[in-house]
């Protein structure tokens, strides 16, 4: 029980910045919860939103936005740079695996940084109080479990924290199944969730099996780009139910 305990505040204390006294060590149990701790961000954005989309929506998605890429350390938003710099890399894998690593960013991380998150503001400003609240939960442990997956049978690339967390979580299903039990268990709130989950998983799958091809591989910057692509594209799928008006929730 206290390894669990410890690795549940571990990760919180690795991939946020909240002020928990966890080990900062990658292991088994830290990886248990990557999922998990997207519910508690989750909900702390969400009710940043709640609590402001009463006077404005679009201040609202602006602020739980920028929210949620301060909890992260803008670790994500760093990755998702590197990774838009080395898509617009000519050349073969291994250019582009030089691209990814080194210490610059270009035109083609600043547009992808952009393009992401200015649009999951403007998906988000359209929603509504506790509407809004749900969909910033359900985006964000969904963008945490698609991080995981796509560190699952993967080949890493590099030597960084990537290769570490492919190391434990590539071949190791118990980590995949308890990284889902999250998703199912929002899901009581909102039936069309899990379609919606399933829809942009599908989605992020045919993305990774692409990227493994462009890259030979994946690392930590790439897993966390897609965990950014994932979010924005829930937010996606949750706008298209909404104008559709599909009944959301119970």
């Amino acid at each position: 029980m206290n390894k669990i305990l410890n690795g549940f505040i571990s990760a919180i204390s690795f991939f946020t910045v909240i002020p928990f006294k966890g080990s900062y060590e990658i292991n088994y149990y830290t990886v248990l919860f990557i999922s998990a701790v997207g519910i508690i961000t989750g909900a702390i954005a969400g009710i940043i939103f709640y609590l402001i989309s009463n006077y404005s929506s679009l201040i609202a998605a602006a602020f739980s936005i920028s929210f949620i890429l301060l909890i992260y350390g803008f670790n994500h938003l760093d990755a998702l740079a590197d990774f838009g710099d080395s898509l617009m890399a000519r050349g073969n894998a291994e250019k582009r695996q030089q691209v990814i690593k080194d210490r610059y960013t270009g035109s083609g991380g600043f547009g992808l940084v952009f393009v992401i998150y200015l649009m999951s503001v403007a998906l988000l400003s359209y929603f509504h109080g506790y509407y809004g609240f749900l969909a910033i939960i359900y985006a964000e442990v969904s963008s945490r479990f698609i991080m995981v997956f796509s560190l699952y049978k993967t080949k890493a690339f590099g030597s960084g924290l990537g290769k570490t967390f492919t190391s434990i979580i590539s071949d190791n299903k118990i980590i995949i199944i308890i990284n889902f039990l999250p998703v199912l268990i929002i899901s009581i709130f909102d039936v069309y969730y899990i379609l919606a989950f399933f829809i942009v998983f599908l989605i992020m799958h045919l993305l990774k099996r692409q990227i493994i091809n462009l890259y030979d591989g994946i690392n930590g910057d790439i897993a966390g780009s897609l965990g950014e692509i994932g979010r924005f594209l829930m937010y996606f799928m949750l706008f298209i139910f909404l104008i559709l008006k599909i009944k959301l929730m119970l």
